[in-house]
């Protein structure tokens, strides 16, 4: 390791050369390689971690473009975790990255984190969030957790105990995984794209912080902070006993990892071969409710396209089967619950996971 490399974090206070060949030695997940991602990894890279695995099965989109900073107009369609591993090893020739164009699921979950020093969730999926950390729980891997909505961010450590020696988890302050028609992401309710790497920045400095303990984590506290007034708050994090914890693998496998239904009728879509056998049947018409930005575009003869907020306008009187798509999965079931109440009788679909399940 060439220590010149980092000679200006080796002139901090507590920071020697044992500080930063922890570093060097350290193993990181990045799970997601979104907007928070894009920041943090070259902040991890560029400080020496020595070894980052990034995991998403993920293409980048142009409206990635405005927040995830590591992606140009040259990667459009191209896996997310493989260009982050390319663009990353440019930056650093000592870091060893390995990016894996799949989901974080239990599939490969249960190993990766097992693998890994440490855990980063990068993710916007709530579902991945309770699994990751659940999973994090059971092998006791320090989550570094980070979440933004709009012009707020929030950024907290699990499973790393605090100066009395307790450890919290992502469950302690959400205990449960929400109705689907409670929670957005930042495709549906916006982001700004400052607050993206002011608080990938954070986590980047609690992982250097975990793996080094040069400075305390933010270990049972939950740190918040907005660009509507640029005021910050930490909150103590509250022990709740009461909820789920994994004792061992089988848990986890008996758990459903999804948002709990709205009270309306509906069946999921979660293969391109179920799609292809839906659409094909009479009167059905498939919805889609994404903007107009976002890639790729469909094409198909009974096609409406309507942004999710124009919904009320739409005239479905004439087709029986309706198929709702957007780009997660999430704005398409709040669709399909106000088509419900205007049009009850009809057979509602939601593809699953959103646009890639039926595209790829």
């Amino acid at each position: 390791m060439n220590f010149s490399r980092y000679h200006r974090q080796l002139l901090l206070p507590d920071f020697d050369e044992s500080a930063q060949t922890k570093l060097k030695e350290s193993t990181v997940l990045v799970v997601g390689a979104g907007g928070l991602a894009c920041s943090l990894l070259q902040y991890l890279v560029a400080s020496g971690i020595g070894n980052i695995t990034i995991i998403d099965g993920d293409k980048v989109e142009l409206s990635n473009l405005h927040r995830q900073v590591l992606y140009d107009e040259n990667d459009l369609l191209n896996y997310k975790a493989e260009v982050a591993k390319r663009k990353l090893e440019k930056q650093n020739s000592e870091v060893k990255i390995l990016g894996i164009c799949e989901y974080f699921s239990k599939v490969n979950g249960f190993e990766l984190v097992r693998n890994h020093d440490l855990v980063v969730d990068t993710t916007d999926n709530l579902e991945t969030k309770y699994l990751i950390n659940d999973i994090c729980y059971l092998y006791k891997k320090p989550l570094i957790f980070g979440a933004i909505f709009q012009y707020e961010g929030q950024v907290s450590t699990f499973h790393y105990p605090n100066k009395d020696g307790v450890s919290y988890n992502y469950r302690d302050i959400f205990p449960e995984i929400p109705n689907d028609g409670e929670i957005s992401n930042c495709s549906e309710s916006g982001v700004l794209a400052p607050i993206v790497g002011i608080i990938s920045m954070i986590q980047a400095s609690e992982v250097i912080n975990c793996i080094t303990k040069i400075n305390f984590p933010l270990a049972g506290k939950l740190y918040v902070f907005s660009l509507r007034n640029y005021l910050s708050a930490t909150y103590n994090i509250a022990k709740n006993n009461s909820v789920f914890l994994p004792n061992q693998e089988q848990d986890i496998y008996n758990e459903e990892y999804v948002l709990k239904c709205s009270n309306f009728e509906y069946k999921e879509i979660k293969t391109k071969e179920d799609f292809d056998k839906i659409i094909s049947l009479e009167s059905t018409c498939l919805i889609d409710v994404r903007n107009l930005e976002e890639l790729p575009r469909l094409k198909n003869k009974n096609l409406i396209e309507k942004n999710s907020t124009e919904i009320e306008n739409i005239d479905i009187s004439d087709f029986k089967n309706i198929i709702v798509v957007c780009q997660s999965g999430i704005r398409s079931k709040k669709v399909i619950e106000k088509l419900t109440k205007k049009f009850p009788l009809k057979k509602y679909y939601n593809i699953y996971n959103g646009i890639k399940t039926i595209y790829e």
